[in-house]
């Protein structure tokens, strides 16, 4: 939704406040109030950005499709609690992840958030940053080396915990994916 703060019959910030109470989208203001009250009233009645007019149109379709990666990245109701791959179980609810003979691996958020997403598309191969924006939840301007190095450390973790299984496929100049055999 792109939402203007002056409006005839009632002000973008109530609109803001009413659409924020009942349903969860991407919410930009494009408004020519350009005073930082009104910019902050709007970022903390629920906007996601905040435009000022005059603005230029390549901008707000940039920031626009940043929001709309961001939303579309969040967890989907109704997409899976527990997920079976490999020789794997994945709670996304409880943050645990255990062998099919139930040992336990213990992961950080992030090596966590890797796992869960390549298990959520199992054979589909994702780059490093596509893995960085969906996982760190942020535009990737870091080197493909620090997901890298989270990659790697799952890697280990996996196997020590499968006996060697290798889990993580890396598929050479594009990016990652599940092994499922």
């Amino acid at each position: 939704m792109i939402l203007d703060i002056m409006m005839p019959k009632m002000s973008g910030f109530e609109v803001l406040k009413r659409v924020r109470r009942e349903i969860s989208l991407p919410i930009m203001i494009l408004s020519a109030k350009t005073e930082d009250i009104d910019k902050i009233e709007g970022l903390v009645g629920g906007a996601d950005d905040y435009i000022t007019k005059p603005f230029n149109p390549l901008e707000v379709m940039a920031r626009m499709h940043s929001i709309l990666r961001r939303y579309t990245d969040k967890v989907v109701v109704g997409e899976p609690e527990v997920l079976n791959v490999a020789t794997l179980t994945i709670n996304r609810e409880s943050h645990e992840v255990k062998t099919s003979d139930g040992k336990s691996i213990q992961l950080t958020a992030i090596e966590f958030g890797i796992l869960y997403l390549l298990a959520s598309h199992p054979g589909r191969v994702y780059s490093a940053n596509e893995i960085f924006e969906r996982v760190w939840r942020q535009e990737s301007i870091i080197s493909a080396k620090t997901v890298m190095v989270h990659v790697s450390h799952l890697r280990d973790k996996l196997e020590e915990a499968t006996d060697g299984k290798k889990i993580i496929e890396t598929v050479w100049g594009v990016g990652y994916r599940i092994n499922e055999e």
